[in-house]
């Protein structure tokens, strides 16, 4: 048994002389230092492969939650194990983040992804991920791109919630004014009410400040051919065939807009629902099949999405956790509650369940860092800590990497459960 120890010691010696050869500064982005025992940037390691010496990718998801607990496994990854990182994205979507992992060149054009048959990655780590809302672009990537598809480490220590909100104002005027509960689906149909009142019409928005249609997920067949199947309006919708076959598209007004069955006569009768790209489809399902006129339009940036619900009249996407629209005091709009056979067969009409928030790491991570792996395989925050670095942010105005630098100062005890056994010899690698 001795023997077989000191045999194992020199292996792990081994590997560490070859690590310390091998893999050294590799262009990683600096950051400020966080720790004031950090890992000194000059002894970093990067990855190894094909292409040389790389850092690891942190692929950041483009909403405060996602921001922060991306900084924060970047702050540890680089201070506390001592890799090279880079930040990357940031994509307005979860699907952004499934598509860069996998190593597609254009993650965040809905178009074109620029995914091939034989990609590397240079994306590794994305966390914050709604991976139920996107069941079947998951299954899709798995499907046609097994050799390159990331891994799904599971839940990250919390669930969100996403809906339909309006300002309680809003509610409150309808309620006081004849009765009607907008707060409650029923409440906008358009053959008993007209919510469109209380609304901005959609010609009210600055154009400017949106997407146009092929920039959004209106050009994603698949999702189109949901919508039709389970609500059969053909009409918004347009068939396209080419060479490569037959797809479905939505159909577009105005360059910027889809109008649905509701108001698709009198678009003065639409009310705006505003998101940053998000679940599009299940308000477009939600809205033909309750007969609501909401009228879904994609902010041009996050930073449009946060100010566009302040400056009209509007319904919005939002989730939990997150500040962005706490002054508004909005109100959820329910729906019959979640169906999960329905869900699965990709129809949204009903609520939707809190999900599962959930973190990513590349295929090839495992074998090209394996401490890496194992710290985002480790990392479980709740949503109070979610919160504490948002409530941060909000109050000081500082950037997410501050707030991410300061929640780990605080919370030494939290995050060191997470940090790799430093005396647990990597195959291949020594004590990494």
């Amino acid at each position: 048994m001795a023997a077989r120890g000191s045999y194992r010691n020199l292996v792990c010696l081994v590997g560490v002389l070859i690590i310390s050869r091998t893999l050294q500064h590799a262009h990683g982005t600096s950051y400020p230092q966080c720790l004031p025992d950090a890992v000194p940037e000059s002894e970093r390691k990067s990855l190894v492969g094909e292409q040389g010496l790389y850092p690891i990718g942190i692929w950041v998801n483009g909403w405060p939650a996602g921001y922060v607990t991306a900084a924060v496994v970047r702050i540890l990854l680089a201070e506390k194990i001592g890799f090279n990182t880079v930040e990357r994205g940031p994509g307005p979507s979860t699907v952004d983040g499934f598509y860069a992992l996998t190593g597609c060149a254009t993650p965040t054009n809905v178009q074109d992804r620029g995914c091939s048959a034989s990609m590397t990655t240079q994306n590794h780590i994305s966390v914050e991920g709604w991976t139920e809302a996107y069941a079947s672009t998951w299954a899709a990537i798995e499907r046609d791109y097994p050799q390159n598809a990331p891994q799904n480490l599971g839940n990250m220590g919390y669930l969100g919630k996403t809906s339909m909100y309006l300002p309680s104002n809003i509610q409150q005027a309808a309620y006081n004014e004849e009765g009607l509960i907008l707060e409650f689906y029923r409440g906008f149909n358009v053959s008993w009410t007209s919510a469109a009142k209380y609304f901005d019409p959609p010609s009210s928005v600055d154009k400017s400040l949106l997407k146009l249609c092929q920039e959004t997920r209106l050009m994603v067949s698949q999702a189109m051919t949901h919508y039709v199947e389970f609500t059969a309006d053909w009409d918004g919708v347009e068939t396209v065939t080419a060479e490569t076959g037959t797809t479905i598209k939505g159909r577009c007004w105005d360059g910027y807009f889809w109008y649905p069955p509701a108001c698709r006569d009198d678009a003065s009768k639409c009310v705006i629902f505003f998101t940053g790209g998000w679940n599009m489809e299940e308000t477009m399902q939600k809205a033909a099949g309750w007969n609501m006129p909401l009228s879904p339009v994609v902010a041009i940036d996050w930073d449009r999405f946060t100010k566009l619900p302040l400056q009209h009249r509007s319904t919005f996407y939002w989730w939990v956790p997150d500040p962005t629209f706490l002054s508004l005091n909005p109100m959820e709009i329910t729906f019959p509650p979640f169906d999960r056979t329905a869900f699965a067969r990709g129809d949204q009409r009903n609520s939707l369940s809190a999900l599962s928030i959930d973190k990513y790491v590349s295929k090839d991570l495992q074998a090209l860092a394996p401490s890496a792996e194992q710290l985002v395989r480790n990392f479980l925050i709740d949503m109070e800590a979610v919160n504490e670095m948002l409530r941060d942010q909000l109050q000081t105005g500082g950037s997410h990497s501050d707030v991410a630098c300061r929640w780990v100062q605080r919370h030494a005890d939290i995050w060191q459960t997470w940090l790799p056994d430093p005396t647990k010899c990597f195959a291949g690698f020594g004590l990494y």
